[in-house]
């Protein structure tokens, strides 16, 4: 039986627009990006990513680097997400495909946060199963990510769609037998998916 896996972030969850990241930057008098940056981009987001510190945690580690109150840290965070936007088009597809028989999978590089994302969003049983990196300490490309995917879907890599927006995401599936797209906004996802559902 064939499965088709979606990453989160970058596919499913898009950001639309980095302004609110942008004006806290001016707020805060420093450099364009670096709030993006400190809040994705340091040691504390990949350790949250590992599920080595907790969500808590990290939100701490955020508010110390910047100088910031938790309630300041808590507005900055919601500033933070407040330009991403889940593509409603492609969550509809997910359901229909599994309203076929087709079992989908969530694999994402991601904090335990993102399982609060999927309840606000009405979308805890979008997926047959997932796997967040923070759950098991590792994170794609590391083959123990895919494995632990394809383990609780109970499919062979050659079973597998995978689509990630990183290329090194999707060239550590292809390593491991999988098939895999990467992901851009004028990529047709569900004609690519369908392509490969036809397929024997």
């Amino acid at each position: 039986m064939k499965v088709v896996i979606f990453d989160w972030g970058g596919v499913l969850m898009r950001t639309q627009t980095r302004r609110f990241r942008h004006a806290w930057d001016r707020r805060l008098g420093l450099p364009p990006g670096t709030i993006e940056q400190i809040v994705h981009g340091g040691v504390a987001w990949r350790a949250a990513q590992l599920g080595e510190i907790s969500v808590t945690n990290y939100h701490a580690k955020i508010g110390q680097q910047l100088r910031l109150s938790e309630t300041e840290t808590d507005v900055l965070l919601r500033d933070f997400y407040a330009g991403d936007v889940i593509d409603r088009d492609l969550t509809a597809y997910i359901q229909q495909i599994r309203d076929r028989g087709v079992p989908v999978g969530l694999l994402s590089n991601f904090s335990l946060e993102l399982l609060d994302i999927l309840h606000g969003a009405q979308l805890d049983d979008l997926f047959d199963q997932r796997v967040i990196s923070a759950e098991i300490g590792a994170m794609k490309p590391d083959p123990k990510a895919y494995r632990a995917i394809l383990m609780k879907l109970n499919a062979e890599p050659n079973q597998a769609l995978f689509i990630d927006d990183m290329q090194a995401n999707v060239d550590a599936a292809h390593s491991l037998g999988m098939a895999a797209l990467q992901f851009t906004p004028k990529l047709d996802v569900v004609e690519q998916v369908q392509s490969w559902l036809r397929r024997s």
